[in-house]
This record gives C-alpha cells, sequence and structure tokens, in this order.
C-alpha cells in the first residue's frame, strides 16, 4: 500500500501487511456481504472492482473510501494480484447526507407554507414561474394556465381595470 493509502486507513508502513485479509478487516462488518458479492463478480468477470463503503481505520474511527481495484491474472485466468486506488470521501458523503437534510428540511417548510399562503413565483419579465394549489384555488385558473402567464395579465376578480393599468 502506498504513504496515503496507510495513512487513509490509519496504519503506519510498518504495520502494513498488503494481504487481502488484511484488508477486509478494515472493512465495516454492514459493507463487507456487498463488497463479497462485488469481488466475486468482478473476479469471475475479469473486471475491475469498484466499490464505494465504509471502513473503520486502526483507531476506530469510520470512514467512507472509494476503490477502484484491478486484478492481475494469470494466464489460467486465476487472480494471483490486485492493484488499484483508494480515496476518503467521507467529506464528500458528509455533504452529500448534510444536502439531502436540508433538502427534506426545505420541502418541510416548503409544504408549510403552500398548505397556508398564497405562493406565485414571477421572474424578471413577469412571467408566473411556479404557483402552489392554494393560488390556483384562489385564482381559479389551472397551473397550466398561468405558468408563462403575465402576471399583469391575470385578472383575479378583485380589482377594477384601472388598477392593471396603473401598473
Amino acid at each position: 500500500w502506498s504513504e496515503m493509502c496507510c495513512k487513509i486507513y490509519g496504519i503506519t508502513a510498518a504495520e502494513n501487511k498488503q494481504s487481502f485479509e488484511e484488508w477486509l478487516s478494515f472493512i465495516h462488518p454492514e459493507d463487507l456481504p456487498e463488497l463479497r458479492k462485488k469481488i466475486e463478480f468482478s473476479e469471475r468477470g475479469k473486471s475491475a472492482l469498484d466499490f464505494t463503503g465504509r471502513i473503520i481505520t486502526k483507531s476506530g474511527h469510520v470512514k467512507y473510501v472509494h476503490h477502484i481495484t484491478t486484478y492481475d491474472f494469470d494466464e489460467n485466468g486465476t487472480a494471483v494480484g490486485v492493484f488499484g486506488t483508494v480515496k476518503d470521501v467521507t467529506d464528500e458523503y458528509a455533504a452529500k447526507i448534510a444536502l439531502e437534510s436540508s433538502k427534506q428540511s426545505l420541502e418541510r417548510y416548503k409544504s408549510a407554507i403552500d398548505s397556508v399562503a398564497i405562493v406565485s413565483v414571477v421572474n424578471a419579465q413577469g412571467q408566473i414561474t411556479h404557483v402552489n394549489d392554494l393560488y390556483c384555488q384562489t385564482s381559479k385558473y389551472t397551473r397550466e394556465e398561468l405558468i408563462g402567464a403575465n402576471f399583469m395579465e391575470i385578472n383575479s376578480a378583485c380589482h377594477t381595470r384601472e388598477f392593471y393599468t396603473i401598473y
């Protein structure tokens, strides 16, 4: 293993045994069944192994890593060696989880707002780009009729014709 690989796994170069069993010992137990299936498929098809999963470092920290591994086969088609890359993707994974959480929070806020407020979004040209259900119910227009229409041309029946000419 390279110096960087050892660093990712939390071991020193002296502790590096460079064996398949040693590598598997770092894989998170919940990820092992999937990894074993991918290894079997990769060896059988003589193709690269592409796997993202968790490892547990020597110090007990859980990290997310992305492996791309290629096998070296002998003339009989037997895997006799492996080489590849590993990248620590823990930060990217954490960012992905945070983004999903933010999206879920925003959806909850949007749902709450949509249930009590008439909402429309208008672009710089005055065209309606979004309306919520409550806006459609109140205006008596369908979403299809509203999207793309100029908001000044939508008659709410609440204002006189002069109101629309003022603006």
